[in-house]
């Protein structure tokens, strides 16, 4: 379950990460 949460949140993190960089440029 733990495991499945944290996929969960790095997934989340890469996707704001790509939404800010495209914001960005």
């Amino acid at each position: 379950m733990v495991n499945m949460m944290k996929m969960a949140h790095q997934a989340q993190s890469v996707w704001t990460q790509r939404m800010i960089f495209c914001r960005n440029a």
